[in-house]
């Protein structure tokens, strides 16, 4: 799977290198567009994941966290709603379904109805998508 091949150079290459410096990553080490989106899944989800005492803990580092994941998502789904994006339009329908459901899930987790599980299931679902699928952009 490849998000977008981000032939809109413009706009996406300039979301792209802004959520890698906002995740913290050093864009010099990939040669493609996945292995940034990979890079920057990578780090948000081992933070969700590290967050089941943060809930009780550190309520202001939980909602830091699953914000970053929410941002991502949000932009994702922006991506694959332009009707330049590469990618066919059963998988950027896919993309933008999971989309609303991390924001939907992500309002459940701040309340207190569910656990960060499932959006840490859904970014290394992509992960391994985005790792496994035919050549990178």
């Amino acid at each position: 799977m490849v998000f977008a091949p981000l032939t809109m150079l413009g706009k996406m290459m300039n979301a792209t290198l802004q959520a890698a410096s906002a995740y913290g990553v050093n864009s010099r080490a990939f040669k493609t567009n996945r292995g940034i989106e990979i890079e920057i899944l990578t780090k948000i989800t081992r933070d969700i994941m590290n967050l089941s005492q943060e809930r009780r803990d550190n309520f202001p580092h939980l909602v830091s966290v699953l914000h970053k994941n929410r941002q991502l998502w949000t932009a994702l789904a922006i991506d694959v709603s332009s009707s330049e994006n590469a990618l066919t339009k059963e998988i950027r329908a896919s993309i933008f379904y999971l989309s609303e459901f991390v924001n939907a899930h992500t309002k459940k987790v701040l309340s207190g109805k569910a656990t960060t599980e499932a959006l840490s299931e859904v970014n290394i679902s992509i992960m391994r998508g985005l790792s496994s699928d035919g050549p990178a952009s």
